[in-house]
């Protein structure tokens, strides 16, 4: 559990950095909001796990969302791999 709760939190933090550098980049848009408290959210799972100690809340508040980003991941993947859109 330990391992998958490592996995599933690097893939949201690099999903995170990429939302907000590609929002960063746009000029005639405002940055969303969201990323940031994304961001913050994961910084506060981080707190609550070496912090306080609460392996299984924190194990909770990442494993769900990482699974679907993953899955996400995996179907862009395969949509890249076979040059065809994934939307």
């Amino acid at each position: 559990m330990k391992t998958l709760f490592w996995l599933c939190w690097i893939v949201e933090l690099i999903v995170v950095f990429w939302w907000i550098i590609t929002d960063a980049k746009q000029k005639n848009l405002a940055p969303n909001p969201i990323s940031y408290l994304c961001l913050f959210y994961l910084l506060g799972v981080i707190a609550i796990r070496l912090g306080l100690h609460w392996i299984k809340l924190s194990n909770i508040m990442v494993i769900i969302p990482g699974i679907l980003l993953i899955g996400l991941g995996l179907i862009i993947l395969i949509s890249v791999l076979s040059r065809q859109n994934w939307n």
